[in-house]
């Protein structure tokens, strides 16, 4: 199908409340996005605009992108691991080399799929052809060890195998906050609700900090699970407590995998003022 555009039948319209507020906004005849799923051939969307109306989704060509997951350190293979491919937008990253490939046309060619492995660590994607794809996987408490396997040019009808993904114990990082003073570990009762721990990692492949509040437990402790070795961090208490003032400076450190960090982190605590 087409790119979607706004028709130029839309029109505009505007609504007043008894209060005297009013809103403004365009008409659009009814426009509806299907998205379509199927274990043999991915994910694929289309849209319309005229309802009520017949839409046929037309399903592409597909080859199939099988593998397995692993433990890094065994080679065993891990049962229940969630796999997931998605197409990479080439022509949006490159345009200068696809001149005769519109941006757009991205969305139309785009392909996803995912899958549990079995007992034997193994899986299978069906996805379009053609495109160029990227595996990931999520499994409670572990992380890839390498990049996310890579397939490009997936051929029709056929079958690329991936490179294994090796798994392997993410890191946990467990912060706590101390009195500066005393250097004794402040505990609570029960969540803070004015005190956050957050964490700030940057990837080495990326300029942009990334920010994952940490989750309270218990006592003193702040945790944040699946620390990745190829993210440097940094930590920092913040929060409004008028009781509890962070200290000025960062602390930065890496995570090996199944490694436990422990933190401590400097506050300088005062009583409150009380009201005349």
């Amino acid at each position: 199908m087409k790119e979607w555009l706004r028709p130029k039948d839309a029109g505009e319209f505007k609504i007043t409340s008894r209060e005297g507020n009013s809103v403004t906004g365009q008409f659009v005849p009814d426009h509806f996005i299907v998205h379509v799923w199927h274990p043999d051939y991915g994910q694929k969307w289309a849209e319309c605009r005229l309802c009520p109306g017949e839409l046929n989704v037309q399903m592409p060509e597909v080859g199939s992108v099988t593998g397995r997951a692993i433990d890094a350190t065994t080679k065993a293979p891990r049962q229940g691991v969630l796999v997931h491919a998605e197409a990479q937008p080439q022509a949006q990253a490159l345009p200068n080399l696809l001149p005769n490939r519109r941006v757009g046309d991205f969305h139309a060619t785009y392909s996803s799929n995912w899958a549990i492995t079995d007992r034997n660590g193994n899986y299978r994607l069906a996805l379009r052809a053609g495109n160029e794809y990227l595996v990931f996987s999520n499994f409670e408490g572990f992380i890839q060890n390498k990049k996310s396997p890579r397939i490009s040019g997936l051929p029709a009808n056929e079958t690329a195998t991936a490179d294994d993904i090796e798994l392997v114990r993410a890191g946990v990082v467990r912060a706590h906050l101390i009195n500066a003073e005393t250097k004794q570990r402040i505990l609570f009762s029960a969540k803070p609700k004015k005190v956050s721990v957050v964490l700030r990692c940057q990837p080495k492949w990326s300029k942009e900090d990334q920010l994952y509040p940490a989750e309270f437990t218990e006592g003193s402790s702040f945790l944040m699970r699946a620390a990745n070795p190829d993210y440097t961090y940094s930590i920092a208490v913040e929060g409004n407590d008028p009781t509890i003032s962070p200290q000025p400076g960062t602390i930065v450190f890496n995570v090996q995998p199944g490694e436990t960090v422990e933190i401590d982190l400097p506050v300088d605590v005062r009583k409150p003022s009380s009201g005349l």
